[in-house]
Protein backbone atom coordinates (compact mmCIF):
# COMPACT_ATOMS: atom_id res chain seq x y z
CA UNK A 1 0.00 0.00 0.00
CA UNK A 2 0.73 3.48 -0.47
CA UNK A 3 0.26 7.00 0.50
CA UNK A 4 -0.56 10.47 -1.79
CA UNK A 5 -1.95 11.44 -5.16
CA UNK A 6 0.83 9.67 -7.13
CA UNK A 7 1.85 6.06 -7.14
CA UNK A 8 4.41 4.16 -9.01
CA UNK A 9 4.75 0.08 -8.72
CA UNK A 10 7.29 -1.87 -10.63
CA UNK A 11 6.30 -5.67 -10.86
CA UNK A 12 7.80 -8.36 -10.43
CA UNK A 13 6.53 -11.14 -12.76
CA UNK A 14 4.65 -10.89 -15.40
CA UNK A 15 0.54 -11.45 -15.68
CA UNK A 16 -2.80 -9.51 -14.59
CA UNK A 17 -2.65 -7.09 -11.54
CA UNK A 18 -5.56 -5.33 -10.17
CA UNK A 19 -4.46 -1.41 -8.04
CA UNK A 20 -7.08 0.25 -6.31
CA UNK A 21 -7.22 3.74 -5.81
CA UNK A 22 -9.27 4.80 -2.60
CA UNK A 23 -9.89 8.74 -1.65
CA UNK A 24 -11.31 9.89 1.35
CA UNK A 25 -12.98 12.89 1.84
CA UNK A 26 -12.87 15.62 4.41
CA UNK A 27 -16.11 14.71 5.63
CA UNK A 28 -15.55 11.48 5.76
CA UNK A 29 -16.62 9.91 2.74
CA UNK A 30 -14.62 7.56 0.39
CA UNK A 31 -14.38 6.71 -2.87
CA UNK A 32 -12.38 3.89 -4.78
CA UNK A 33 -11.59 3.11 -8.04
CA UNK A 34 -10.04 -0.61 -9.21
CA UNK A 35 -7.83 -0.55 -12.72
CA UNK A 36 -6.45 -3.99 -14.50
CA UNK A 37 -3.04 -3.73 -14.86
CA UNK A 38 -1.29 -6.54 -17.60
CA UNK A 39 2.44 -7.18 -17.13
CA UNK A 40 4.43 -8.16 -20.00
CA UNK A 41 7.66 -10.07 -19.82
CA UNK A 42 10.05 -7.17 -20.67
CA UNK A 43 12.17 -9.52 -23.43
CA UNK A 44 8.94 -10.42 -25.33
CA UNK A 45 9.40 -9.30 -28.87
CA UNK A 46 5.89 -8.02 -29.96
CA UNK A 47 4.47 -10.28 -33.54
CA UNK A 48 4.64 -8.35 -37.19
CA UNK A 49 1.65 -7.99 -39.26
CA UNK A 50 0.80 -7.08 -43.03
CA UNK A 51 -2.02 -7.78 -45.25
CA UNK A 52 -2.61 -8.21 -48.96
CA UNK A 53 -5.68 -8.68 -51.25
CA UNK A 54 -7.07 -9.49 -54.03
CA UNK A 55 -8.04 -8.51 -56.77
CA UNK A 56 -6.30 -4.91 -55.88
CA UNK A 57 -9.46 -3.06 -57.62
CA UNK A 58 -13.18 -5.20 -57.02
CA UNK A 59 -16.16 -3.57 -57.79
CA UNK A 60 -19.38 -3.58 -55.58
CA UNK A 61 -20.77 -7.66 -54.32
CA UNK A 62 -17.27 -8.80 -55.89
CA UNK A 63 -16.13 -10.90 -52.88
CA UNK A 64 -12.80 -9.82 -52.44
CA UNK A 65 -9.19 -11.99 -50.46
CA UNK A 66 -7.60 -11.05 -47.35
CA UNK A 67 -4.10 -13.12 -47.15
CA UNK A 68 -2.46 -11.83 -43.79
CA UNK A 69 1.15 -12.48 -43.20
CA UNK A 70 1.57 -12.67 -39.22
CA UNK A 71 4.68 -14.01 -37.47
CA UNK A 72 6.21 -13.42 -33.80
CA UNK A 73 10.02 -13.67 -33.68
CA UNK A 74 9.92 -15.49 -29.98
CA UNK A 75 6.46 -17.09 -29.92
CA UNK A 76 3.27 -17.33 -31.80
CA UNK A 77 0.58 -15.46 -33.62
CA UNK A 78 -2.39 -16.44 -30.96
CA UNK A 79 -5.14 -14.54 -32.48
CA UNK A 80 -6.39 -12.93 -35.44
CA UNK A 81 -9.15 -9.61 -35.78
CA UNK A 82 -10.38 -8.57 -39.12
CA UNK A 83 -12.26 -4.70 -39.03
CA UNK A 84 -13.73 -2.61 -42.02
CA UNK A 85 -14.08 0.91 -41.45
CA UNK A 86 -12.79 0.25 -37.74
CA UNK A 87 -16.04 -1.96 -37.29
CA UNK A 88 -14.63 -5.77 -35.93
CA UNK A 89 -16.57 -8.38 -38.74
CA UNK A 90 -14.89 -11.30 -38.52
CA UNK A 91 -11.74 -12.93 -36.26
CA UNK A 92 -9.27 -15.91 -37.81
CA UNK A 93 -6.20 -16.17 -40.02
CA UNK A 94 -8.37 -16.33 -43.22
CA UNK A 95 -10.79 -13.43 -44.31
CA UNK A 96 -12.95 -12.88 -47.42
CA UNK A 97 -15.28 -9.99 -48.26
CA UNK A 98 -17.76 -8.49 -50.71
CA UNK A 99 -18.42 -4.39 -50.30
CA UNK A 100 -21.94 -2.85 -50.71
CA UNK A 101 -20.46 0.44 -51.45
CA UNK A 102 -18.21 2.53 -53.76
CA UNK A 103 -15.22 4.44 -52.59
CA UNK A 104 -12.20 3.98 -50.37
CA UNK A 105 -12.80 1.50 -47.55
CA UNK A 106 -10.26 0.81 -44.52
CA UNK A 107 -9.61 -3.12 -43.56
CA UNK A 108 -7.44 -3.41 -40.72
CA UNK A 109 -5.93 -6.71 -39.38
CA UNK A 110 -4.70 -6.88 -35.69
CA UNK A 111 -2.91 -9.67 -33.90
CA UNK A 112 -2.24 -10.78 -30.77
CA UNK A 113 1.02 -13.11 -29.92
CA UNK A 114 0.78 -15.67 -26.85
CA UNK A 115 2.54 -12.79 -24.56
CA UNK A 116 -0.35 -10.40 -25.21
CA UNK A 117 1.64 -8.28 -27.56
CA UNK A 118 0.06 -6.62 -31.06
CA UNK A 119 0.27 -5.66 -34.03
CA UNK A 120 -1.46 -4.07 -36.61
CA UNK A 121 -1.72 -3.73 -40.41
CA UNK A 122 -4.21 -1.67 -42.42
CA UNK A 123 -4.80 -1.01 -45.97
CA UNK A 124 -7.15 0.94 -47.69
CA UNK A 125 -8.85 -0.85 -50.71
CA UNK A 126 -11.09 1.27 -53.47
CA UNK A 127 -14.24 -0.47 -54.65
CA UNK A 128 -15.98 0.47 -57.92
CA UNK A 129 -19.19 0.30 -59.31
CA UNK A 130 -20.23 -3.13 -61.22
CA UNK A 131 -21.27 -1.59 -64.34
CA UNK A 132 -22.13 -3.45 -67.63
CA UNK A 133 -20.28 -2.37 -70.63
CA UNK A 134 -22.21 -1.20 -73.49
CA UNK A 135 -20.67 -3.69 -75.42
CA UNK A 136 -21.68 -6.70 -72.98
CA UNK A 137 -25.56 -4.43 -72.71
CA UNK A 138 -25.27 -5.00 -77.04
CA UNK A 139 -23.68 -8.67 -76.99
CA UNK A 140 -26.23 -9.99 -74.12
CA UNK A 141 -29.31 -8.58 -76.22
CA UNK A 142 -28.17 -9.88 -79.86
CA UNK A 143 -27.94 -13.19 -78.03
CA UNK A 144 -31.04 -12.92 -76.70
CA UNK A 145 -32.37 -12.15 -80.04
CA UNK A 146 -31.08 -14.93 -81.62
CA UNK A 147 -32.40 -17.19 -78.75
CA UNK A 148 -36.10 -15.51 -79.38
CA UNK A 149 -35.67 -16.21 -83.10
CA UNK A 150 -33.76 -20.10 -83.05
CA UNK A 151 -37.21 -20.49 -80.62
CA UNK A 152 -39.74 -19.44 -83.11
CA UNK A 153 -38.20 -20.42 -86.11
CA UNK A 154 -38.63 -24.33 -83.73
CA UNK A 155 -42.30 -23.27 -82.82
CA UNK A 156 -42.62 -22.93 -86.62
CA UNK A 157 -41.19 -26.35 -87.77
CA UNK A 158 -43.55 -28.13 -85.13
CA UNK A 159 -46.78 -26.59 -86.35
CA UNK A 160 -45.85 -27.51 -90.05
CA UNK A 161 -44.86 -30.51 -89.85
CA UNK A 162 -47.50 -32.50 -88.83
CA UNK A 163 -49.89 -29.83 -90.91
CA UNK A 164 -48.33 -30.72 -94.29
CA UNK A 165 -48.52 -34.72 -93.08
CA UNK A 166 -52.08 -34.32 -92.81
CA UNK A 167 -53.06 -32.61 -95.53
CA UNK A 168 -50.84 -35.51 -97.47
CA UNK A 169 -53.04 -38.38 -95.74
CA UNK A 170 -55.64 -36.12 -96.72
CA UNK A 171 -55.47 -36.13 -100.57
CA UNK A 172 -54.26 -40.12 -100.30
CA UNK A 173 -57.95 -40.98 -98.86
CA UNK A 174 -59.50 -38.62 -101.17
CA UNK A 175 -57.78 -40.31 -104.27
CA UNK A 176 -58.66 -43.82 -102.95
CA UNK A 177 -62.41 -42.66 -102.13
CA UNK A 178 -62.93 -41.79 -105.88
CA UNK A 179 -61.12 -44.61 -107.12
CA UNK A 180 -63.66 -47.02 -105.27
CA UNK A 181 -66.58 -45.26 -106.65
CA UNK A 182 -65.92 -45.15 -110.35
CA UNK A 183 -65.33 -48.86 -109.85
CA UNK A 184 -63.22 -50.70 -113.18
CA UNK A 185 -63.36 -49.13 -116.46
CA UNK A 186 -65.14 -51.50 -119.23
CA UNK A 187 -63.57 -52.70 -122.40
CA UNK A 188 -64.07 -51.22 -125.78
CA UNK A 189 -65.81 -53.43 -127.90
CA UNK A 190 -67.97 -56.60 -127.22
CA UNK A 191 -65.94 -60.07 -127.02
CA UNK A 192 -69.44 -61.35 -129.31
CA UNK A 193 -69.31 -61.08 -132.91
CA UNK A 194 -72.42 -59.39 -134.56
CA UNK A 195 -75.12 -61.50 -135.74
CA UNK A 196 -74.96 -61.46 -139.80
CA UNK A 197 -77.43 -61.86 -142.66
CA UNK A 198 -74.99 -63.75 -144.63
CA UNK A 199 -75.27 -67.15 -146.36
CA UNK A 200 -75.64 -70.25 -143.90
CA UNK A 201 -73.33 -73.42 -144.74
CA UNK A 202 -75.18 -74.53 -147.41
CA UNK A 203 -75.04 -71.02 -149.19
CA UNK A 204 -78.20 -70.34 -148.80
CA UNK A 205 -79.91 -67.13 -147.49
CA UNK A 206 -80.89 -67.60 -143.86
CA UNK A 207 -84.85 -67.64 -144.43
CA UNK A 208 -87.07 -69.55 -144.07
CA UNK A 209 -88.12 -72.08 -147.25
CA UNK A 210 -91.44 -70.89 -149.22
Amino acid sequence: MADGASFTRTFETAGEREVTLTVTYGDGRTGTATETVVVGTTDNDPPSAEVTHEPDAPSVGEVVTFDPQASDPDGTVETYEWMVDDEVVDTGPTFTYAFDATGEHRVTLRVVDDDGATATAAVTVNVAENATTDADESALAGNIERRIGLGSNATLVVVLVPLVLVLVLVAYLYVRVRTVRMGPREPVGGDEGEEGSGPGPDGADGGNDD
